[in-house]
């Protein structure tokens, strides 16, 4: 049976920290960081990901796939048995898996709350008469987020709360940010001292009375520059002389910018935007195999996150070549091939994020084992390749060439905990909070929870597809 969306309120304490101040004519001392905005690059981010992210195949045609779905309330984890059967007369010498694309057949959204954990498990059983291993290289993990710039509608602004993109967002990927993967405007520390005021009520935090704090403070473009204004702020706070939103740490961000109470409407600063959107790919949504386990500390520093990924600073093809071994022809049972575990982390995923939606990629393939004897002298049909690379001939064919004493690990499942530490973050005035986060197929989406409250939204509530 799964959770109820209905929590009590106790998992995480936020520490209230007020800031106030008077305001003249001017930027209330702070220091200009740049006088003009320049204009939104992919290049700017120091998160960027080089070469344009492409939606990879979907598993190949005749390969069976079945997903077992259980939740662990025990560890707050959701668990997804993936098992992968190459059916017996399987021919071709290449096999796609797209996990998140399958998960999408059988499953809508599930509920995640940050320090929860998704694991998922993957095992295969090869009934061909071909041996297949691990397709070195072929592991990617992407967020998901394939639109060009040319297909988005980037018409979501202040006043225009109805378009599809964010105008003049890009992700650290060159994508643009749809709305629904925008944060939300936030009572937080920044604003409480622009607008020199203690209370979170919404009502002060209208778009026109931000608007006229911003511009009664020297920032002339009102609303279009709070970002700089957020900026000046934190540098002055922290007496820093950073360039970007970017250059401060997570720590820095939730303590000034993303606490507080979350309120309409979403933010549409384009910079803000693109913050956090980027902030939750490279340092809240994380990913790991196997034993390894996620904390605060890797989320700080951006390890194990879903764009270290995507830049190539982790590598799990060693990992996946141990793993899978060689998958014999005729097996009768299963064999575990990975093991993966998402954490969207507790702490630091605070109330922007609430209702927001976010994607995700998870694929590999597998390529035809080509077994040498020793005994007899191979006799080549291509052109030879090196050991343990794929040959890159124009053959229909592809092979590949590795020492006959490739281990097959056996199946070893194992179940990682991977919870948010008992670590408190100041953010504003909200008190204690569960966030809550919706994730299947591609999307996942965030709740932020104040008191006692129950989520309900069309199309929400969820049961797995028959």
């Amino acid at each position: 049976m799964r959770r109820k969306r209905i929590a009590l309120v106790t998992s995480l304490l936020m520490i209230v920290v007020l800031m106030t101040g008077v305001f003249t004519t001017g930027r209330s001392g702070y220091a200009l960081a740049s006088e003009k905005k320049t204009d939104n690059s992919v290049s700017e981010s120091r998160w960027r990901v080089d070469g344009l992210q492409t939606k990879g195949e979907d598993t190949s045609k005749d390969i069976q796939v079945d997903i077992k779905y259980e939740y662990d309330k025990t560890h707050w984890r959701h668990n997804y048995y993936f098992t992968y059967v190459i059916p017996e007369n399987y021919n071709d010498n290449k096999i796609s898996i797209n996990m998140i694309s399958d998960l999408e057949k059988f499953f809508d959204a599930e509920t995640y709350v940050p320090g929860d954990g998704g694991n998922f498990y993957v095992n295969i059983i090869n009934k061909s008469d071909k041996k297949y291993i691990y397709n070195k290289g072929s592991l990617k993990i992407t967020d998901g987020n394939y639109t060009g710039l040319e297909d988005a509608d980037r018409t979501f602004t202040y006043n225009n709360s109805d378009g599809g993109y964010v105008k003049d967002a890009i992700t650290f990927t060159n994508r643009p940010i749809s709305a629904e993967s925008t944060i939300w405007r936030t009572s937080n520390s920044a604003l409480k001292e622009l607008l020199g005021i203690k209370d979170s009520s919404s009502e002060h935090y209208s778009n026109d009375k931000i608007s006229a704090a911003l511009i009664s403070n020297g920032y002339e473009n009102g609303l279009d520059d709070l970002d700089e204004y957020y900026l000046d702020y934190m540098n002055e706070k922290y007496n820093t002389n950073n360039k970007t939103l970017e250059d401060f740490d997570v720590k820095q961000i939730c303590d000034s910018i993303f606490n507080g109470v979350c309120f309409n409407p979403r933010e549409s600063n384009s910079e803000i935007a693109q913050l956090g959107y980027n902030m939750y790919y490279n340092n809240l949504l994380m990913l790991t195999m196997d034993d390894i386990k996620a904390g605060n500390d890797d989320c700080i520093a951006g390890r194990y996150s879903v764009g270290s990924w995507m830049r190539g600073e982790n590598n799990a093809d060693e990992y996946m070549e141990g793993k899978t071994g060689v998958l014999e022809s005729g097996m009768k049972e299963s064999k575990n091939i990975m093991n993966v575990h998402i954490c969207i982390n507790g702490p630091y995923t605070t109330n922007p994020y609430q209702g927001t939606m976010w994607g995700l990629g998870l694929e590999f393939s597998l390529v035809v084992y080509n077994e040498i004897k020793e005994s007899e002298p191979e006799t080549p049909t291509q052109k030879p390749t090196e050991k343990g690379t794929i040959s890159d001939t124009s053959s229909e064919e592809e092979y590949v060439t590795i020492p006959s004493d490739v281990i097959s690990s056996t199946y070893s499942e194992v179940q990682q905990e991977v919870a948010a530490d008992e670590e408190s973050v100041k953010t504003g005035d909200s008190k204690k909070i569960y966030v809550y986060i919706f994730i299947g197929g591609i999307s996942i989406a965030a709740i932020t929870l104040i008191c006692i409250y129950e989520w309900k939204r069309n199309g929400l509530p969820v049961k797995k597809k028959k």
